[in-house]
């Protein structure tokens, strides 16, 4: 039984299968880690906006400080953009809008 299976392992590698599973295997877990990158960088841009709404002045600037400050202590600091920081905050902030 071992036997078969060492067989059926270099047989997969020679073939070049098991180099394409683990290829795919591994594009998979990096689209699985940037998605969920993205839906924490939302929750995180709800909070921002609920957070910047309470406070005086500028509110998408002190809700873009308050996301690089969570992504810098995430260690996800150039992940994102200001730009798509900013895109993410002002959907966050018509999602809240809509649901008053």
């Amino acid at each position: 039984m071992k036997n078969n299976l060492t067989d059926i392992l270099f047989f997969l590698y020679n073939s070049g299968m098991l180099t394409a599973v683990a290829l795919f295997a591994i594009k998979a877990i990096k689209a699985h880690t940037k998605n969920q990158n993205l839906l924490m960088l939302a929750t995180w841009a709800q909070q921002a906006i609920t957070w910047a709404d309470n406070q005086a002045g500028e509110n998408i600037n002190l809700a873009t400080t308050f996301i690089q400050k969570r992504l810098a202590a995430n260690n996800l600091q150039g992940r994102f953009s200001d730009a798509q920081i900013q895109a993410v905050l002002l959907k966050a902030n018509k999602t809240i809008k809509e649901e008053a």
